[in-house]
């Protein structure tokens, strides 16, 4: 079970933006989902699921996420997504950009540095807590925002994306 408090504002004077509420009252609906174990394509002419029955899904979590959420007909992701490369890319193409690593928003966009050639994504839904996909358990989960999924792992943060019209609506 999933303690609100681990998203909810800490200070009553907080107020979310529209675009960022939704970011994370769907990102929590996903915790422990099976439903993004699977995406399918032609891999060396065969039909191959690219993400591995969940292991690699991180990409396809937060984009899924992601291309929910629409605010006055601004898209804040044009599409679905299987690497965290062209995640980050059609994120940059819709006007998400860098902010400093200290600032921990809920509804940013959490890149972790490459380990043994893996990338990792996540969503900010604290300044405590983020939301990424698990490589073990294969779902979604909440974990601090300097580990590897649930498990305790350290792992350095690469970047973290905002959208600028989340400070403004």
């Amino acid at each position: 079970m999933v303690d609100e408090k681990d998203w909810e504002p800490r200070n009553e004077e907080e107020k979310y933006s529209i675009p960022v509420r939704n970011i994370l009252k769907i990102a929590m609906g996903t915790i422990l989902s099976s439903a993004h174990k699977f995406y399918f394509d032609m891999v060396d002419g065969k039909i191959v699921n690219v993400l591995e029955d969940g292991s690699k899904a991180c990409a396809a979590v937060i984009s899924r996420i992601l291309i929910c959420v629409m605010y006055k007909n601004y898209v804040f992701l044009e599409g679905p997504h299987a690497t965290v490369d062209s995640l980050v890319a059609d994120l940059e193409l819709c006007g998400w950009a860098n902010i400093d690593l200290c600032a921990r928003r809920p509804g940013s966009v959490v890149v972790w540095e490459e380990v043994d050639g893996n990338r990792h994504v996540g969503i900010g839904v604290s300044e405590y807590k983020v939301l990424s996909n698990c490589k073990e358990k294969k779902v979604p989960v909440l974990h601090d925002w300097t580990t590897e999924s649930d498990d305790e792992t350290p792992r350095a943060i690469e970047r973290i994306l905002w959208h600028p019209l989340f400070a403004d609506t």
